[in-house]
């Protein structure tokens, strides 16, 4: 939904630069495509089968794990790992604040990657000292996520500026502090039932144009008679 509000905003923008209006074609394959992480195309034209792999996407070939689980007992997805040179700094850094620098073998490995220029992922197949350094980028999140707990490991990983997060109930993600303070959870009132519900509300902060929730959704036929009446002809 998100590709066809940006295709049909693309679409009003140029009417309105332009005053040609344009038609939006939504190739439906494509779009069925994207929802079995190219299962479909990856079918067709290679003549391989996917394989669902738990919190990452589904591929050919089975990835390192990024769900693990910390010293609480809670699971985290440790999301992408290190992959550029600044990267490799925050991780190392993170593990000497930790006091866990020592008890890491593959520490080198990060100051390597840190030393980098660059970290040119397209090589990674033939570069077997790059597979090392991003394997160890890897490693690096398991092993600081095995001695924290969940939401330390998420707060200090995402105060890094690592995508992680804590594996949520729909409840405990609602009532997520971060959430919270962003103002996500939104209490619609619902008077035909005399009280309100907790919503989720915008997924984006937005300064330049704010929206939020201002009703409940309609009830069946609410609006009939007002959407009949437009529709009636003029005389």
């Amino acid at each position: 939904s998100h590709f066809a509000v940006m295709a049909g905003l693309v679409a009003l923008l140029h009417r309105d630069r332009t005053g040609q209006g344009q038609h939006v074609d939504v190739n439906m394959h494509a779009a069925a495509n994207v929802t079995t992480e190219a299962g479909s195309y990856t079918w067709l034209v290679a003549r391989e089968t996917v394989q669902r792999q738990t919190g990452r996407h589904a591929g050919t070939r089975q990835t390192m794990t990024s769900q693990l689980e910390c010293a609480d007992g809670r699971w985290v997805n440790t999301g992408v790992p290190p992959r550029r040179p600044d990267d490799f700094v925050r991780c190392h850094e993170w593990l000497e604040a930790e006091g866990l620098l020592e008890g890491f073998h593959a520490a080198p490995l990060l100051l390597e990657g840190a030393r980098r220029e660059r970290i040119d992922l397209s090589m990674l197949q033939e570069d077997e000292e790059l597979q090392a350094i991003f394997g160890a980028g890897r490693e690096a999140m398991a092993f600081i996520a095995s001695r924290l707990t969940a939401y330390e490991f998420f707060t200090g990983a995402q105060g890094r500026g690592f995508q992680v997060g804590i594996i949520y109930s729909p409840e405990e993600a609602i009532a997520d502090p971060q959430f919270v303070d962003r103002g996500f959870p939104t209490e619609v009132e619902h008077p035909e039932l005399g009280r309100s519900f907790t919503y989720p509300g915008a997924p984006y902060l937005f300064h330049g144009s704010p929206w939020a929730i201002s009703r409940r959704p309609p009830l069946p036929g609410e609006h009939t008679e007002e959407v009949l009446a437009e529709l009636k002809p003029t005389p």
